[in-house]
């Protein structure tokens, strides 16, 4: 089974993978022709993880479908009382056949028994969208100038139409 620029998230002896894509050979023009993944699979960390490849539905609604995005996890989920253990993941950016380039910010709240999904295309989403679409971005979570600052996600590099060169975007969502 085999997935190009997957995302996963770990929840207890299980991880969770989704998005990603695979590679179908070549298309008219000589360029990769990808398929992008609309399902989600998951392990067992104490299985012989080759062996047993497990299909899941933990997610109440499935991400967009992509690949070459990034995923941080929120290091200041509040652990609530009415909520399992878990965290809030985020997904930034990405590609897909509708675009090279997404400017999509997404959120999995892994808090509840079929993790919550929230996306910045979602109409009255909170979630902001990249100021540009970027694939191939990294991210991380970090406070705004000390350990108890503001909780920041910093979205670092990646490719887009139209950036210069040596040039390294940070962007704060």
């Amino acid at each position: 089974y085999q997935r190009i620029s997957p995302l996963s998230i770990v929840d207890g002896s299980r991880i969770m993978v989704f998005n990603g894509a695979w590679n179908e050979g070549k298309d008219q023009n000589g360029d990769d022709a990808l398929i992008y993944h609309k399902d989600a699979f998951s392990v067992n960390t104490g299985e012989v993880i080759s062996e047993n490849i497990y299909t899941t539905d933990v997610f109440a609604e499935m991400p967009v479908s992509k690949y070459h995005s990034a995923i941080v996890r929120n290091e200041a989920t509040e652990i609530e009382d009415y909520l399992r253990e878990g965290f809030e993941y985020y997904v930034i950016g990405g590609s897909n056949v509708d675009s090279g380039h997404l400017n999509i910010v997404e959120k999995i709240d892994s808090r509840y028994l079929f993790y919550n999904y929230s996306s910045s295309y979602d109409e009255n989403s909170t979630l902001p969208f990249l100021s540009i679409g970027k694939n191939g971005v990294s991210a991380v979570f970090a406070y705004e100038d000390d350990e108890y600052g503001i909780p920041a996600i910093f979205v670092l590099g990646g490719f887009t139409d139209g950036t210069p060169a040596g040039k390294l975007d940070i962007i704060i969502l």
